[in-house]
């Protein structure tokens, strides 16, 4: 916002932020299993003993995919589309990164299922 402050304009910014904080709804604050919970907003994990990890841009976005297709499997290609975007994925790197969110939060998390994709159950 710019200064002086027009009326329209501070009217635009509050409605572009209910936007975006009905988006974060999508995968809104989701209660994990061992304690642990998911902050879109933070996007960050909090343990049972109340601290949180942030997590890395591609392990938010994989986390975020899963929840939204909860106790369904997720295609590698669709990963890739979403989390890598215009690049493409190695089978190692998504192994990483999926490492990485189990090492962040806990070891079941995320399943693999083999030739396919990976799922969250909740």
């Amino acid at each position: 916002l710019q200064k002086p402050l027009q009326h329209q304009d501070l009217l635009n910014a509050l409605q572009l932020g209910i936007k975006k904080i009905l988006n974060c709804r999508a995968s809104a604050y989701s209660v994990l299993e061992h304690g642990y919970s998911y902050d879109p907003i933070n996007k960050a994990i909090n343990h049972p003993d109340n601290t949180s990890v942030q997590l890395s841009k591609k392990e938010y976005l994989l986390l975020e995919l899963l929840l939204n297709k909860k106790r369904l499997i997720v295609p590698y290609n669709v990963i890739e589309s979403i989390v890598w975007q215009e690049t493409l994925m190695s089978m190692d790197a998504l192994r990483t990164l999926v490492r990485g969110i189990r090492k962040k939060s806990y070891n079941d998390i995320i399943t693999n299922v083999n030739g396919i994709g990976y799922k969250i159950d909740l």
